[in-house]
């Protein structure tokens, strides 16, 4: 009989160019900094992410996040300090902001979501729009 566990493997540290060519691989937890050539996925970050294109983490992040082009967070999100995007932050599920979000164009929460400090983008934060114009924006 086995015993499985559902955690993700941990690192400290993360390198990657574009998945799959990364080390730790994607279903690793990084609890430290994540630095990426161009973009790097993980299942959770807690921790420095920093990417010159942009950042996935599937699950959680929780921390400081900087990229040139975007940030995707598929699970929960704690920003603390700063979120910065050259184009967008999307943030799919809760998220608290507890410091700095900031955006080139827009910067899109979909679900409960609070922002402690500053929220900024140039065009967009979502979804602080005014309805008629929600199905207008294809994100």
């Amino acid at each position: 009989m086995f015993v499985t566990s559902a955690q993700a493997a941990l690192s400290p540290v993360s390198v990657s160019i574009v998945p799959p060519v990364q080390f730790p691989p994607s279903d690793y937890s990084i609890t430290g900094a994540r630095v990426s050539a161009l973009f790097g996925q993980h299942r959770d970050v807690y921790g420095f992410d920093i990417g010159v294109l942009g950042n996935i983490t599937e699950q959680s992040f929780v921390g400081m996040g900087v990229s040139g082009l975007f940030n995707l967070t598929r699970g929960n999100t704690k920003i603390l300090g700063l979120q910065a995007a050259g184009i967008t932050n999307i943030n799919k599920q809760k998220t608290r902001v507890y410091g700095v979000q900031l955006a080139g164009l827009i910067n899109k929460l979909d679900a409960e979501s609070s922002v402690t400090g500053l929220q900024a983008a140039r065009s967009l934060i979502w979804p602080a729009i005014p309805p008629f114009m929600a199905s207008s924006w294809p994100l």
